[in-house]
């Protein structure tokens, strides 16, 4: 998210809850990012580099991919991502006033029928993930949002590779 002089930069903690962490760097550092990079630590002060153990977590739990932005009509940040734990079947809407929070649990806003066992095309090793908006197809009172699935049985993918194809999902805005 690009907001005022900074790029910011939600980063999944891959150790139990699995919170999302918030880091950022100067749009006029990005050529060297890794100098540059600060992280929100639990004093709610921004210190350079990331250390996760002094980090504060800003969203739990958090997905490896997701999107982020801000709604102007809603007056709120406006996260859309998969439930956990993994996998879900849930696809969450989670809204905060900040960026930094506080984010709400997350209302679910749908069920994504590939991992339902009573779709028809089911299959057990089938996983979905990857929700995401993308505003820039959204109509006025509407979210557009993507997710992906995936097979944990890479020949299923082969044979049929309308697995792993983005689905498109439009509704009214939660």
């Amino acid at each position: 998210v690009v907001s005022g002089e900074h790029a910011y930069i939600f980063a999944s903690y891959e150790k139990p809850p699995s919170p999302m962490l918030l880091t950022r760097i100067p749009l006029n550092g990005l050529a060297a990012a890794k100098e540059n990079l600060q992280y929100l630590a639990n004093d709610d002060s921004w210190k350079p580099g990331l250390d996760p153990s002094n980090a504060k977590y800003v969203m739990t739990p958090g997905a490896s991919e997701m999107s982020v932005r801000y709604h102007p009509g809603l007056k709120k940040w406006v996260a859309v991502m998969i439930g956990q734990p993994f996998p879900s079947d849930k696809i969450l809407f989670r809204t905060a006033p900040e960026l930094a929070g506080p984010w709400s649990d997350g209302q679910v806003i749908h069920r994504i029928a590939e991992m339902q066992p009573s779709s028809p095309g089911y299959d057990k090793d089938t996983f979905c993930y990857a929700a995401k908006e993308h505003p820039e197809f959204e109509a006025p009172g509407n979210l557009f949002f993507t997710y992906v699935c995936n097979s944990f049985t890479v020949s299923k993918v082969a044979k049929m590779p309308s697995i792993y194809f983005p689905q498109t999902v439009t509704m009214p805005m939660p």
